[in-house]
């Protein structure tokens, strides 16, 4: 099974609620809409009846109703088109580019933490055949300033005729405070086209106030401890023991939206010189309570809500003893929702950190810390032991196994034990046992942990996970504190060249040259190395000099310019984790290229910038990519420039009309000069034209420009995102990874295309039957790895992705306007876009301008090499097939063989991925490479 024990965070798969219409003043009232809208997040399955029309009364109880917030066509962006039967005479076209919004907080209706319902009124129009699956994809959805979903809803072809204007109910939501959120008018597919007249936001009967969130939003934002259950059409229940010796005071209330509703609260209570267990009920509103101190004996309190219709919640506070003397523990729920706060997380992880530390302490006979290991994908809670640290009296020996220009890595663990408070300094060494092979090299990263406060799942997961990696220097004091694991990152690099075999080592923890513990390790050295230039392409963006919205090294760290050996310092960085960083520079004059208007109207570029770029790029850091533009917008490239005038040298920004013909100009000017520089250094099937960041451009756009690109240089390669419907135009097509077509990839390999694929805040990990796998934080650390051998098996043939350093600027971001403080002295906001931990960045900004990296890139790292174990092997198969000797033939048919089953277990076994099916599968893979290795030599 994957990875999923107790020193992991455990994911819990969504659950879908369905909303119902009931009486609302007469006509309707909507049910648990403030659920359903976060099971229907962005890119999960869509419930079968989340597109309902309303006829008659119903619909138009929606038109009339008083309180309504109602957007008119003229209101949307865009041009209104007059169509027969609309509104006033007009519409907007849903399909009109590639997304339409409108911002509800513009509205002075439009109120925070409300319920609301979303209405649109449209007429769909046919304008081709429907596809086969009659699933035309025009959606709606609501969301934030992001593309982080609220709602999302589907317009199919068979839910709306084509006879007339109807009223559709998109879905509920509600609203978050101080935020606006947009409505997206989207298509994916252009059988038909469907018009908008008007959209209406119909307020739930109850506001929050009235359902009690503001009283649970007082509750949950406090430092003391709370949680709160919910209830819909049956019962939920909480369990917990308090172990404090003190009497406990709750404030618990009782939020009651069906009169059905009940409450209790079960515990212990003494009576009469006995103890009796007692059960109070519970009324709507707030309930104070004191339970009694049962003399240090653990207190354990039952928490129970039902309702027989509508959605209840019971929200409890603990008044008082505070955290460290309540102590809660054996927190268990059932029911369909719940919640709870960061005081109380963090008061029964403590609770539960110091049971196990106890148990550990007793075992260990007063010794103030133990050292154990746990695999480099496990994501370790900082207070949560796993079981069997506490079964082993031992560590054992640990192997890493690699090949040559190869990292491995695992983690070491230091757990304080009972009764150890004060902060201690730890020391790292390793010491061989034989003298140390010139190109082996070990080096140490305290893991530290980041606070998310939302999750990419269907249940919230929120608390401290592990990402960060701060260098450790060996031999060097690491920080130690008491009340918290303390967790070091190993890491073994084989350089290409470094002999075979294997090499035993000790690592040596000591404490302020008092207590030392060793540990055993053996590094194994493969006869062979990888290459240093990654088989599998990839472009991930980084920002290096783009100030504001994104944030870069240039806003971060308050240099401008940004120094040379800085920019050099994050490229190398980036590059030894086999990735290839593609620079992201946007703001006019920040382009490696310089561009001059001649006497004659002619234009010139100075590439002298952009070649020592492309040169540090391909030869030092074993690019696979080099970008000809400056972003991901190359149809930007020519529209907005900064222009030089040779004669006077004044320099402006100028603007040329998209495929205008002074845009094609100075476009052909620059292709004829870059291509040519390309060529003539050898590095044109490194260079890439990424004409659009997904489909920005439009169809019709795209086409054009990639047939004048073309003109001028057939050879370079134009990147773009897949369309479903027009691809021809592009030699490399990328497709988000659910999406990734096998039959579609290898009918564009025919025709000597390339097919990627990309992640970004989608999809999530419970989508597409729970197969996908992305980079969140708060992803189990398997995932990462996984990624890149899911690639291998679908023979996607590249890797983009949209950020390295994307820490955002301003108030949802790391780099706070107009004030030198910055992350570690703030805390590291996890999450710029909304509920989504760590979309846009794996590299964090250390201390003195250094890349520190993520948890996340380490291990996709490991990824990448264990991508190249599969493509060696690859191709030593189709070589051996072509030799005549037998022995070849023999080694090619049993190395298929092996292949063939670890691709069975990667596309049929996915619930089966953990690091010892990754270490079985690599040692049976290495093992095989060298047979073949043998074989070869033999044969010559």
């Amino acid at each position: 099974m994957v990875e999923n024990q107790p020193g992991i965070f455990e994911m819990s798969s969504p659950s879908c609620f369905r909303n119902s219409l009931l009486d609302r003043r007469g006509w309707c009232n909507f049910g648990i809409v403030q659920i359903a809208a976060w099971a229907l997040a962005f890119w999960l399955p869509i419930p079968a009846d989340a597109c309902t029309l309303l006829h008659g009364e119903e619909a138009q109880a929606v038109l009339s109703a008083e309180d309504a917030i109602v957007c008119p066509a003229e209101k949307l962006p865009g041009t209104p088109v007059a169509i027969d039967g609309a509104a006033d005479g007009k519409a907007v076209p849903a399909l009109t580019g590639w997304r339409t919004k409108w911002r509800f907080s513009r509205e002075k209706a439009y109120r925070p933490d409300q319920a609301y319902e979303l209405f649109a009124v449209l007429k769909v129009e046919t304008a081709g055949a429907a596809p086969e699956d009659n699933a035309f994809k025009a959606n709606i959805w609501i969301g934030t300033d992001s593309r982080s979903a609220l709602t999302r809803s589907d317009v199919r072809v068979a839910d709306i005729p084509d006879d007339g204007w109807h009223v559709w109910r998109v879905g509920g939501f509600v609203s978050r405070a101080g935020r606006g959120e947009y409505i997206y008018l989207d298509r994916h597919r252009g059988a038909k086209t469907v018009w908008i007249s008007k959209l209406i936001l119909v307020p739930v009967v109850q506001d929050a106030t009235e359902r009690g969130y503001g009283r649970e939003t007082e509750y949950l934002a406090t430092d003391l401890p709370g949680f709160w259950l919910e209830a819909a059409r049956g019962e939920a229940e909480a369990l917990l023991a308090c172990h404090g010796s003190q009497p406990i005071r709750l404030k618990v209330h009782l939020r009651a939206n069906d009169p059905a509703t009940s409450g209790a609260l079960s515990c212990t209570v003494a009576e009469k010189g006995r103890t009796v267990q007692k059960t109070f009920e519970l009324v709507p509103g707030e309930n104070r309570l004191t339970l009694p101190s049962l003399g240090g004996n653990p207190q354990a309190l039952r928490f129970r809500i039902q309702s027989d219709s509508g959605a209840s919640r019971l929200s409890v506070l603990f008044a008082s003893p505070g955290a460290e003397k309540l102590r809660p523990s054996e927190w268990h729920v059932h029911g369909e929702n719940h919640g709870t706060n960061r005081a109380f997380r963090e008061a029964v992880a403590s609770t539960e950190f110091a049971a196990q530390r106890g148990r550990l302490a007793h075992a260990a006979r007063d010794r103030p810390w133990l050292v154990r290991t746990a695999a480099s994908t496990r994501k370790l809670h900082p207070k949560r032991i796993l079981s069997e640290w506490e079964a082993a009296k031992n560590t054992g020996t640990t192997l890493l196994d690699l090949a040559g220009n190869e990292y491995e890595s695992f983690q070491l663990v230091i757990i304080p034990l009972a009764g150890r408070s004060a902060s201690a300094k730890l020391t790292v060494t390793a010491q061989g046992e034989v003298p140390k092979p010139e190109g082996l090299r070990f080096s140490f990263e305290r893991v530290e942990s980041v606070y998310c406060y939302a999750g990419a799942y269907g249940r919230l997961w929120r608390g401290d996970w592990p990402d960060p990696l701060i260098p450790i220097a060996s031999g060097k004091a690491i920080p130690f504190a008491g009340d918290r694991l303390c967790v070091v990152r190993v890491t073994v690099h084989a350089a290409a060249g470094t002999p075979s075999g294997e090499y035993a080592f000790r690592l040596m923890v000591a404490e302020d040259g008092g207590l030392a513990e060793t540990l055993p390790v053996v590094v194994r050295v493969r006869p062979f190395a990888l290459p240093p230039r990654s088989s599998l392409r990839t472009i991930f963006y980084d920002y290096p000099r783009q100030q504001g919205t994104y944030g870069s090294l240039t806003d971060f760290y308050q240099l401008d310019p940004l120094p040379p050996e800085v920019r050099q310092r994050w490229r190398e960085f980036i590059a030894r984790y086999r990735v290839t960083g593609a620079e992201y520079n946007t703001a006019p004059g920040r382009w490696l290229v310089d561009v001059f208007r001649e006497a004659d109207g002619s234009y010139s570029f100075d590439l002298e910038r952009f070649r020592q770029y492309a040169k540090f790029m391909i030869e030092t850091c074993h690019a696979t990519s080099v970008n000809v533009n400056h972003d991901c917008h190359g149809w930007k490239l020519f529209e907005r420039f900064p222009l030089t005038d040779r004669e006077t040298g004044k320099t402006e920004i100028v603007h040329h009309k998209l495929l205008s013909p002074e845009y094609e100009r100075v476009c052909v000017a620059y292709l004829k000069a870059v291509c040519s520089l390309l060529r003539q250094e050898g590095w044109l099937p490194y260079a890439y034209f990424q004409i659009s960041d997904e489909m920005r451009i439009g169809l019709e756009n795209r086409a054009r420009l990639s047939k004048l690109i073309r003109s001028v240089e057939p050879a370079l390669k134009l990147l773009g995102f897949n369309s479903k419907s027009a691809d021809e135009d592009l030699d490399i097509c990328v497709y988000v990874s659910a999406a990734f077509d096998r039959k579609e990839a290898s009918a564009r390999a025919a025709n000597g295309g390339e097919s990627w694929w990309y992640v970004c805040c989608s999809p999530k990990p419970q989508a597409q039957g729970g197969w996908v796998t992305n980079y969140f934080i708060d992803e189990v650390g398997i995932n990462h790895r996984f990624h890149f051998w899911q690639v291998w098996e679908r023979g996607v043939q590249g890797v983009l992705y949209w950020g390295l350093n994307h820490w955002q600027y301003g108030k949802r971001g790391n780099i706070p306007a107009h004030t030198t403080r910055r992350w570690p002295d703030l805390p590291w906001l996890p999450n710029p876009l909304p509920d989504i931990n760590g979309d846009g960045y794996l590299v964090y900004p250390g201390t003195d301008a250094q890349p520190w990296a993520s948890m996340r890139l380490a291990i996709m790292r490991d990824g990448l090499e264990d991508y190249e174990y599969f493509h060696m092997l690859d191709a030593m198969i189709e070589a051996a097939q072509d030799r005549p000797d037998a022995a070849s033939r023999n080694w090619a048919k049993r190395a298929r063989d092996v292949r063939n089953r670890i691709a069975t277990l990667v596309r049929e076994q996915y619930d089966a991925r953990d690091s010892d099916m990754i270490r079985t599968c690599r040692s049976e893979i290495a093992e095989t490479i060298e047979r073949g290795m043998a074989v070869a030599e033999e044969g010559r």
